[in-house]
């Protein structure tokens, strides 16, 4: 009849159904009032990874597959160039349970590896099998060209790192010469 009251509930996980408030007064008339049914949720949003997160990557732009509660999620991540610590995802419920799990750390390396020559490479030779010795970030390496008589341009060398970076560096031209020079005699060659 005006006057303020309070009433306290225990609530239960899930449906909550058939909450009621009584009060009677001094002549002893009572009312009962039932309340809408509530849902208690304390429980936070599961989240499953439903893609692979990399260790090492070249794509500086990761998307990760997950779900939430069993519903499809993406999330999208700019990565930086080298170590990518810290990286998370959250979700939150409509009942405002929040869940947050950390990705595995992910290293981008964008930069293709360093060829370096470490033999010479001759313009001309009577070889005809090749080999060059150099180095791909540090790493030696060697590869070996089988020529052809005459000129041998376009010749690569080509290495990849783990992350898929590759790198093609061209050889400078060479000459194959097998045939030994023509002689001939111009002067007459006496007899006696």
């Amino acid at each position: 009849d005006g006057v303020a009251r309070t009433s306290a509930f225990a609530l239960t996980e899930g449906d909550n159904e058939g909450l009621t408030i009584s009060e009677t007064d001094l002549a002893g008339n009572s009312t009962t009032i039932t309340l809408s049914d509530i849902t208690l949720d304390t429980i936070a949003p599961a989240i499953t990874l439903t893609s692979s997160i990399p260790s090492l990557t070249n794509q500086s732009s990761l998307t990760v597959h997950y779900t939430s509660d069993g519903v499809a999620r993406t999330s999208a991540f700019a990565l930086t160039e080298g170590d990518n610590e810290g990286l998370t995802i959250s979700e939150t419920d409509s009942a405002g349970n929040s869940t947050t799990i950390a990705l595995s750390d992910i290293t981008l390396d964008t930069i293709p590896p360093a060829i370096t020559l470490t033999s010479s490479i001759p313009s001309l030779t009577n070889q005809s099998s090749l080999t060059l010795d150099y180095t791909s970030d540090g790493v030696a390496g060697s590869t070996v060209f089988t020529l052809t008589e005459g000129d041998n341009s376009s010749l690569t060398i080509s290495e990849a790192d783990l992350a898929g970076n590759s790198k093609t560096i061209t050889l400078s031209d060479i000459t194959l010469d097998t045939i030994p020079p023509a002689i001939t005699i111009l002067s007459a060659i006496p007899s006696l």
